[in-house]
């Protein structure tokens, strides 16, 4: 059998189905996008914290991690050891000063802090950075 069968297809469809309901019916209760990017700044620390997790260490890195040490060896091990410190300076450094600030975005606070001129070379950088193709980051 090639391709997709009708139970695959039927799965696809349902999922993307529940996943529109349910950013519609979210999306009605939104007034602002202030509230969007920001969780109307009610949310748990705990859920953002496993937000945070889930985002940097996702399926794909569990995939890609053999891979990428049976390519390059061990070396790829030292960016692993410092995702600890990583969690800790975003979740008890960072949060909290986006929490206080009362902003949506890094960019905001490098507009507020250092200028637009500031906020546009760190947007720019983080475009050039995201345009590079995967194998030269």
């Amino acid at each position: 059998m090639n391709g997709l069968g009708f139970i695959d297809w039927a799965i696809i469809f349902l999922y993307a189905g529940a996943t529109l309901s349910l950013g519609y019916y979210y999306g009605r209760k939104q007034r602002s996008t202030q509230e969007y990017f920001t969780g109307g700044r009610n949310m748990n620390s705990m859920l953002i914290g496993f937000s945070l997790f889930a985002t940097l260490l996702s399926t794909i890195s569990y995939l890609s991690i053999p891979g990428e040490a049976i390519a390059k060896g061990p070396t790829n091990l030292y960016s692993l050891l410092g995702l600890p410190l990583v969690y800790l300076v975003v979740g008890y450094v960072l949060i909290p000063v986006y929490m206080r600030r009362r902003v949506t975005s890094m960019y905001e606070l490098l507009e507020e802090k250092l200028g637009l001129k500031i906020r546009l070379l760190g947007a720019a950088l983080l475009l050039k950075v995201a345009a590079r193709p995967a194998g030269r980051r």
